[in-house]
């Protein structure tokens, strides 16, 4: 991660979203990074998001940042799909604990520091695991119940285009992480999940083409048409179901504890 790779016009969004947050967080801000596509140069306006993470020293600074989030998003609407302040306190990311370890691993190597203390510096490589895969997955199948009650009160295509960019995230994310253990890489690209998933099954090469079209990600699996359309409220519930069953069982098959 270089902020070298920052380009326009998400250059002069970042600046400026730093300094409102640097601005309304003062003291109880501890460090704020950059992760995601305008990190890695691959951002593609209007459809990518700044993505941020502050480290905070209050409760009510995490509080903030949410509020933040909306503000923000709202005022840049016209350049990017959203501005995701993502908070946790100073505390739960120094705790012993295997998802405070996981939070330090993506600090280290997915985020660059923009503002406040950098604590990648101190920070160990990490060695990938399961127990480390398994934090960064999370509660998928919480989160893909989540997604279909979000796609059931979904009223307008707006609502569609987001839930079709979560459900694309967060699934890739997962395969991503899995196959990352099987294959013994490691790596939380979606792009690469995507290659890695049609590598394992490629009788969903369609579904991974689609997840990734709703995140503006270039790839195309082989033998997948470039044209994808616009995802509808049908073909998301597909993918959804589909796709989400598959990175289920095998996450239940590659990830169990040990």
């Amino acid at each position: 991660m270089d902020l070298a790779k920052v380009c326009a016009p998400f250059d002069a969004v970042l600046a400026e979203v730093s300094t409102r947050i640097r601005a309304a967080l003062q003291q109880e801000l501890h460090g704020l990074y950059l992760y995601g596509s305008v990190a890695t140069g691959l951002a593609v306006p209007p459809g990518s998001d700044v993505d941020l993470l502050a480290v905070v020293t209050t409760e009510r600074a995490i509080d903030m940042c949410h509020h933040l989030t909306e503000d923000l998003t709202n005022q840049y609407r016209s350049t990017v799909r959203d501005v995701a302040i993502g908070a946790g306190s100073l505390e739960s990311f120094l705790a012993p604990t295997q998802a405070a370890k996981a939070n330090r691993c993506f600090l280290k190597h997915y985020c660059v520091c923009i503002a406040g203390v950098d604590l990648r510096t101190d920070l160990p490589r990490c060695q990938p695991d399961k127990d480390l895969a398994r934090e960064f997955v999370g509660d998928l199948e919480g989160m893909i119940a989540g997604f279909r009650q979000r796609l059931q009160d979904t009223t307008s295509p707006n609502d569609v285009e987001e839930v079709a960019a979560s459900v694309g995230r967060r699934l890739l994310m997962a395969a991503a992480v899995l196959y990352s253990i099987t294959d013994r890489r490691w790596t939380t690209a979606r792009t690469a999940g995507a290659r890695m998933l049609t590598q394992h099954h490629p009788e969903y090469a369609e579904y991974a083409s689609q997840a990734l079209a709703w995140i503006g990600a270039p790839y195309r699996p082989a033998g997948v048409a470039p044209a994808i359309p616009g995802p509808s409220r049908r073909n998301v519930e597909t993918v959804l179901n589909e796709l989400g069953a598959l990175v289920i069982r095998d996450i239940r098959n590659h990830l169990a504890g040990e």
